[in-house]
Parts: C-alpha cells; structure tokens; sequence
C-alpha cells in the first residue's frame, strides 16, 4: 500500500512539474516575442537620433540613413546604455545610383531611459579624434566590448552592406516617383 501511494505521489508531481515547465516555456516564448518587437523599436529610436544628431553636422544631402551594430547592454532600473557600433551617411541621387556624400563612422555609447516600454535617449558618447580615439573608447565602454569596437573601426564592411540596401531601397523609391 505504501509503494502504491508513493507512486501516485509521484506521478502527480511529475504530472504538475511538466503542466509548469510547458507554462513556462509559453512564458518564455512570449516574452522572447515582446522584447524582439521592443528591440526593433530601440533600434529605430536609436538610427532616428543619430540621423537627427547628424543631419546638419556634415555636407549637405537629401536622405540620411544609420546603421549599427550592438556589442552589448547594461540595464540599471529605468536607464539603459548601449554599447554599440554606428555608421551614419547622407546621400543625394544621381541618374542611376544613390551618391554617399557625407558620414561617419565610429562606436557610441547611447543611454536610453525606458517607461512603460517607451525608450527615451537621453545621452551620446562618442570617442574623442586623434591619439585620444582608443583611450576614450576604453573609458566609455567595458573592456570585452572597447576591444571589439576598436578592432572594428575601418572595419564595418556588414554595416556597409545593410547600409547599401537601405539606400538601393530609397533610390528605387525615388525613381518611381
């Protein structure tokens, strides 16, 4: 009699620990969904500020477009800061291609604020010019990610690409009109 209960015992706790564990991955599953959206939404806020920040900051063009890529995050109650790579370029439009005029290219630290999933920047670093360059780069971000932002510089060849695309996209655009 005692086995028997022991047993019964058991296959109820296991019937409820897997019930709980499909829950959870359901749970998970969600969750995984709502922070991809919320991360789509942060990268547009974050390539609109760097377009906004950098409009009037070089040569004169008709359409600007930002890229990045990010090393990593640090999340602190509401604020977030963003480790991450940028690559910025205006662009006018010849006969057959869109022209790259201005840009620029360099690792950001970019502070967000977030409420109730709406994200705010509220501060851009970016590394000083010159002999400065690395050792800013190494203030500003942690060291597994300075190292790699340092490495990339000069070296942005997929941001290049997704950069390209966006602009191919506008100029097809622009000629059908």
């Amino acid at each position: 009699m005692l086995k028997k209960n022991i047993l019964v015992v058991v296959f109820i706790l296991l019937f409820f620990v897997s019930c709980n564990d499909s829950n959870n991955t359901t749970a998970i599953t969600t969750a995984t969904k709502i922070n991809e959206t919320l991360k789509t939404d942060l990268d547009v806020i974050i390539s609109n500020y760097i377009v906004e920040k950098n409009t009037n900051k070089y040569a004169s063009t008709i359409k600007q477009f930002e890229v990045h890529k990010i090393y990593g995050q640090e999340k602190v109650g509401t604020i977030i800061k963003i480790y991450m790579y940028s690559l910025f370029e205006g662009y006018n439009l010849t006969s057959d291609k869109p022209v790259s005029d201005s840009g620029c290219s360099f690792p950001i630290l970019i502070t967000v604020k977030t409420k109730d999933n709406i994200f705010k920047v509220i501060d851009c670093k970016e590394p000083k010019d010159g002999s400065l360059y690395a050792s800013s780069i190494k203030e500003m971000f942690p060291k597994e990610y300075a190292e790699k932002a340092i490495n990339d510089t000069g070296h942005v060849e997929d941001l290049q690409k997704q950069m390209n695309e966006k602009a191919q996209k506008w100029f097809k655009l622009q000629k059908q009109k």
